[in-house]
């Protein structure tokens, strides 16, 4: 009997998910609640085929799976996973992904999360993926101050994240930074990772930027899923609340002349820290909140002028609206222009930059 066939044989599809999240519902047909796959949508597990079905997604699959995916793991790990619990051997060297706990046990949450952003930015990409290059290591990138990097040589995936064919990097620490220890690379999902720190370094979060799976986007019900986060509760307490809120401030205070961008995407977050902007993304509107707004008064009392730069769209108006209930600032784009904080750094590249 093969390893696949042995744990397919003795371990339970449903035995293993109800260690991830509660199962309800009667007969043949079981959903997850919550999903642990991703955020949202609805999974349902079927007793007689050992099989789950995704229904935002249309993603289906076995144990090895499932497990492939919640546990973060290539198959080869998974397999290794599951033969443990096949063998009784209850040392596994994976722990299972949080579950909802009253109180969080901040230590482990943060010991996970960095072994798992290590195990990202040392993930190397497949080499098939790229376009003039040899190896897949991104500090063979770092160039003299002032100089060009041609993104578009870096990875085809990567390229979502900057829409530049030219990034230019006014101090080589960002670029360090930013391929070293903040965008890495998701093998299963085949996509840029990104991962945030806080003030202290520490990691708090990971998110997926447009996963996909054999090539085609995940869906979120009828749309495109952009952004993979991680369950809430398996994520420390921090007192982050923007997308790279440490390394922007150090920018800010590091200005002669104290000027900073407020808008929303973490997308453009990234874009804006790696030419050395200032830029304050709230992530989305919803994070538009008193503490959020307390913040941007507190730049303005020390002399910071403040320039929004929400997203030319209806989504991106209704988070200036929320924003200049309180704070007063003029928006860069017209909100029917389309236009967000990345495509302005692409013109600006452009208009700029002299080409080879």
């Amino acid at each position: 009997m093969s390893k696949i066939e042995l744990i397919k044989t003795n371990i339970s599809l449903l035995e293993i998910a109800e260690q991830y999240t509660t199962l309800a519902g009667r007969g043949n047909r079981l959903r997850c609640k919550p999903n642990p796959l991703r955020d949202g949508g609805d999974l349902d597990i079927y007793e007689d085929t050992q099989k789950y079905y995704d229904q935002g997604t249309g993603e289906s699959g076995d144990v090895i799976d499932f497990i492939m995916i919640v546990e973060e793991l290539s198959q080869s790990e998974a397999i290794s996973f599951l033969l443990a619990k096949c063998n009784g051997n209850e040392n596994i060297s994976y722990t299972p992904r949080a579950m909802p706990i009253k109180k969080k046990d901040n230590a482990l949450l943060q010991e996970k999360l960095t072994y798992k952003a290590n195990k990202y930015l040392n993930t190397q990409v497949p080499k098939s993926t790229y376009k003039n290059l040899v190896k897949p290591k991104y500090t063979s990138f770092l160039l003299e101050k002032g100089e060009v990097i041609k993104v578009i040589q870096v990875h085809t995936i990567f390229e979502k994240l900057f829409e530049s064919s030219y990034l230019v990097i006014d101090d080589d620490k960002y670029i360090k930074y930013l391929f070293d220890e903040v965008i890495g690379y998701c093998d299963y999902f085949d996509c840029p990772l990104i991962i945030l720190r806080d003030k202290h370094h520490q990691v708090i979060d990971i998110v997926k930027y447009r996963p996909q799976r054999k090539g085609k986007p995940l869906q979120q019900g009828n749309s495109t899923l952009k952004y993979l986060y991680r369950r809430k509760e398996e994520l420390p307490d921090s007192s982050y609340f923007f997308p790279l809120q440490a390394q922007i401030l150090d920018i800010l205070k590091n200005m002669t002349h104290k000027v900073c961008y407020v808008g929303e995407g973490l997308k453009n977050a990234i874009n804006a820290y790696a030419e050395g902007i200032p830029f304050i993304s709230c992530g989305s509107a919803s994070n538009i909140n008193e503490r959020f707004i307390n913040f941007l008064k507190q730049l303005q009392d020390k002399g910071v002028k403040l320039l929004g730069a929400f997203d030319g769209d209806d989504a991106g108006e209704n988070a200036y609206k929320k924003v200049t209930q309180t704070i007063d600032l003029k928006n860069k784009f017209e909100f029917n222009s389309g236009i967000d904080f990345t495509d302005y750094l692409s013109n600006r590249r452009k208009e700029d930059l002299r080409y080879e």
